[in-house]
């Protein structure tokens, strides 16, 4: 499932955009519609795939959107949209991927989103971890996973919420902690105590005794692991931010 932001003061053609990419994507996105850069910012925590933006809005226009969200999100794929307005300098700091112009004929338009969502896709390939929900098998996008925890016959698989469907039910995984630990800390986890190991791609802030996740979760780091994952922290956002 795509996360999708569509962030325009014109919410007739917002809501025109929103179902070509529901149409275009077979249905596999969930679009939420924005129609001030100020709503949008107040949703940050949200890790949206891909985002649109209208250029001139009242408030906070685009491109200074733009900005505050890339010091939040570096993953997503940006798009802006104008019905006038030329890309600028500034407007290219934040690294967009398309720039479309609301006058696009139909079928121009369809061939621009149809290769954005190819790109979303692609950028957004992830890994998963296979596991099971009330018995059934299910895929868990690592980058969806705020942590794993010890739990009996395994772990279980702490994921943001609403990126595994409406459906209820503990996500597990039938493997411990300790076997998980090799591959995944190749993709950014890190123990910040013996009891889970954490998506460093999750956390918000962290001190040294607890770690607060990007969905508000807090979770205590103990004191043995915590240079190491310290390290690792520093290490990681060194890479993603620089």
């Amino acid at each position: 499932m795509i996360r999708i932001a569509v962030c325009d003061d014109d919410q007739a053609y917002a809501g025109w955009l929103k179902e070509e990419l529901i149409s275009l994507s077979g249905g596999g996105v969930q679009v939420s519609l924005y129609s001030s850069g100020e709503d949008l910012l107040e949703d940050m925590d949200i890790p949206y795939e891909l985002i649109f933006l209208d250029v001139e809005m009242p408030g906070i226009d685009g491109t200074e959107t733009a900005l505050r969200i890339r010091r939040e999100n570096r993953d997503a794929v940006l798009v802006f949209v104008s019905g006038v307005r030329n890309p600028t300098p500034e407007s290219f700091k934040v690294a967009p991927y398309r720039y479309l112009l609301k006058q696009f004929q139909k079928e121009e338009m369809e061939r621009e989103l149809l290769a954005i969502l190819k790109e979303v896709r692609r950028v957004f390939s992830d890994d998963f971890l296979a596991c099971t929900r009330n018995g059934a098998a299910l895929r868990v996008n690592l980058r969806d996973i705020l942590y794993l925890s010890i739990s009996r016959g395994g772990c279980s698989v702490h994921v943001f919420p609403g990126s595994c469907g409406p459906e209820e039910g503990a996500v597990m995984v039938r493997r411990k902690l300790k076997e998980l630990e090799p591959e995944l800390e190749k993709k950014d986890f890190a123990f910040a105590h013996n009891s889970y190991l954490v998506n460093l791609k999750q956390v918000d802030s962290f001190s040294k005794t607890e770690v607060v996740l990007k969905d508000r979760t807090v979770l205590t780091v103990s004191r043995s692991r915590y240079a190491e994952f310290a390290q690792r922290l520093f290490d990681y956002w060194g890479r993603k931010y620089l």
